[in-house]
């Protein structure tokens, strides 16, 4: 994979205490000029996130200037090093939820999945409900913003739902307007009673977490023996199809760790959690965005460029599909506690 980096192999750079070389992909010097993450703020890892293991070698670089690191043992991708905690809450802080970051771009995240309330349109809910039932079910969704599924499913006849996240501003909006339990707060620290919930779900969640087996550790006190956990994330089988081109080079930098579905298996058995199963979906290779949205496919005529990439990176998917059945962009997974 060409970087793009201008590489010294001569030099060394400190990230937070020890020395970081610049044999392989990584550069504080990129990460400087890209200029998202304060370069002397990372932190280094030097191990598996999940397992601790440290034979887990460099794979791609994104355009961040942060590596991602694959352990050799549980499958798990990482970031390391890595944006601390200080750094994390500055980026969600700064306008996450308001269209400041690649995340909801220039749109205001609250309006949009409220809009998408009405067509039922939330993320996760017509899969959930097509695959399991949650009529009269108790409800946990971690990471729940707003609480626009939580909504639908209250709607569609769950008994009781939940909602935690550690953003105010969009807790304080699904209060107001859907009159929701939603708590501005992390798992560890909700303070959930034992074996409670019959389906906890994590949508675009479990990628963004910065302590992996602490979260594991929790969601499965919380959860009920035969209770389900819904996931959906990034697919990181997508890249070893997409290469260069994976959609996840190229934003959501505040994702820390990418599963596949033998990743994804490992992590959760390791508390009792079992995969039922898991599917893909979505094209993993980069699409880009057209300057004016018309009706009608009229910008395809206007962006005869953009349109043209866009139609190929959907071919050259539809064709991989036939063969690779599991690297679509996003990894959808049921699991069921023990």
């Amino acid at each position: 994979m060409n970087s793009g980096i201008d590489t010294d192999n001569s030099q060394s750079y400190s990230v937070n205490g020890p020395v970081y070389s610049t044999n392989g992909l990584f550069d504080l010097r990129l990460v400087a000029r890209r200029q998202i993450w304060a370069a002397d703020e990372l932190v280094r890892v030097g191990r598996c996130l999940f397992c601790g293991n440290e034979d887990c070698p460099e794979v791609a670089i994104r355009q961040d200037g942060l590596v991602i690191h694959e352990c050799s043992v549980c499958g798990l991708a990482y970031i390391d090093p890595r944006p601390g905690p200080e750094q994390l809450a500055r980026y969600y802080s700064d306008g996450y939820f308001n269209g400041a970051k690649d995340f909801f771009q220039n749109k205001d995240y609250c309006l949009e999945r409220d809009n998408a309330i009405r067509t039922e349109a939330v993320t996760g809910y017509r899969e959930i409900v097509n695959h399991l039932d949650i009529s009269g079910k108790r409800v946990l969704d971690i990471g729940c913003a707003s609480g626009a599924l939580l909504y639908l499913m209250r709607e569609c006849g769950a008994g009781e739902v939940v909602g935690i996240d550690s953003a105010a501003y969009p807790i304080a909006f699904g209060i107001e307007n859907y009159g929701l339990d939603l708590r501005c707060s992390d798992l560890e620290n909700a303070r959930l009673p034992d074996a409670h919930f019959d389906l906890i779900t994590l949508i675009d969640v479990i990628e963004h977490v910065e302590n992996l087996p602490s979260l594991l550790s929790e969601l499965r006190r919380v959860l009920r023996p035969g209770g389900h956990v819904f996931i959906v994330t990034p697919n990181y089988l997508g890249y070893f199809l997409a290469r260069d081109k994976w959609t996840c080079l190229y934003k959501d930098f505040e994702h820390l760790q990418y599963f596949s579905e033998q990743s994804l298996r490992e992590v959760f058995r390791s508390v009792g959690i079992r995969l039922l199963k898991f599917w893909t979906e979505s094209v993993p290779f980069r699409t880009f965005g057209y300057p004016h949205l018309y009706r009608s496919g009229i910008h395809r005529l206007l962006h005869p460029l953009v349109a043209a990439k866009n139609t190929l990176a959907q071919t050259r998917y539809k064709r991989a599909m036939a063969t690779q059945l599991y690297a679509g962009s996003n990894l959808i997974a049921v699991l069921q506690g023990k």
